[in-house]
């Protein structure tokens, strides 16, 4: 029997499949997502659901004069009507200072988003997997208070071995998959889009040869199968691609965020940007990914997985994309590339 927590009409988070395929029997997962001013929550242990429940922002003021607090520090707009009183607050100095009372008042307030069984006292070092939605990764959730209040404040970095991973959502649809036999011979590579141009000035292509290569149009020739790097022709390349196709896509470019919009980010091309949401499309009668990518992808491109400064953590980016779109195993970029 599948156990599944159901908090939204059509939404259905199957923890078993989940769970079970990305965690320990003793490991906590905690997945959340937001919709209309109200976080919506799931607590599992291994594959056994532990408890569930939704936090309304709009009824909880303290709450979201907090949270709006932390995300226009980070020039994020909040996705909540913020209150009138926090457009006269200087948003300096609330987190600078560790143990400070600014500091202790506002990441105490913002830990009543965390589940009581996370709040109290358990375990050392147990693993926590936790999966953010978008809208409240600014929120420094690796220091937020848990436990009794005393003279020494604990953390939750300090009470658990935390894990940032996509949401449960996104990873009930990858299945995990069997051992893969020993291959006699490497993966083929498939696709190589290597569109990195430095002043102007496209760089050398890898020495192993893609069975398709997408370049700079100084690069391209026709009769060695070279051919301009576009948003086009890699659309075209993935429309192509059959689903599950075993093999390797490399990817060599610049990264385009778009502050707070992953799917409006991409991979910059010679005209323009191949967006990320792309990835997640589906086929409306068949409600297959419109466009596949093989089952190894790797990405040399800045902050692919998303990560803090870009207001993203893993549970952002172009990496859970690609994840949906046919991936099984990602390499892909935890910073961004000066």
């Amino acid at each position: 029997m599948r156990a599944s927590l159901v908090f939204l009409p059509g939404f259905d988070v199957s923890i078993k499949p989940s769970a079970g395929h990305h965690a320990a029997a003793d490991d906590l997962w905690w997945s959340s997502w937001y919709d209309s001013g109200a976080l919506y929550w799931v607590l599992t242990c291994g594959v056994t659901p532990v408890d569930g429940g939704v936090v309304n922002l709009l009824h909880d003021e303290e709450l979201r004069t907090a949270l709006s607090i932390v995300l226009l520090r980070s020039g994020v707009t909040p996705a909540w009507p913020v209150p009138d009183h926090v457009a006269g607050v200087n948003l300096d100095g609330f987190l600078e200072q560790a143990d400070a009372p600014d500091e202790l008042r506002l990441t105490s307030t913002l830990a009543r988003l965390l589940p009581d069984a996370l709040r109290k006292v358990g375990d050392r070092d147990r693993r926590l997997f936790m999966s953010v939605p978008s809208e409240l990764t600014p929120v420094p959730w690796p220091i937020l208070p848990v436990g009794v209040p005393g003279p020494r404040v604990t953390r939750l970095v300090e009470r658990f071995e935390l894990r940032f991973m996509p949401s449960l959502a996104v990873l009930d649809g990858v299945r995990r998959d069997s051992a893969l036999a020993a291959a006699a011979n490497p993966l083929p590579l498939l696709l190589t889009c290597d569109y990195f141009p430095v002043d102007g000035v496209p760089g050398a292509l890898p020495p192993r040869r893609a069975q398709t290569i997408l370049a700079a149009r100084e690069l391209c020739d026709s009769r060695t199968g070279i051919h301009e790097a576009t948003t086009m022709n890699l659309t075209r390349w993935l429309r192509w691609l059959p689903r599950e196709t075993e093999g390797v896509a490399f990817f060599r470019a610049h990264y385009e965020w778009v502050e707070a919009d992953p799917g409006s980010s991409g991979i910059a091309l010679a005209d323009g940007v191949f967006l990320s949401g792309l990835l997640g499309v589906r086929d409306a009668t068949s409600g297959l990914p419109i466009l596949n990518l093989p089952r190894t992808v790797v990405m040399s491109c800045c902050s692919t997985s998303g990560n803090q400064e870009r207001n993203g953590g893993e549970s952002l980016g172009l990496a859970p994309l690609a994840m949906m779109a046919g991936a099984r195993r990602l390499i892909a970029c935890m910073r961004h590339v000066g």
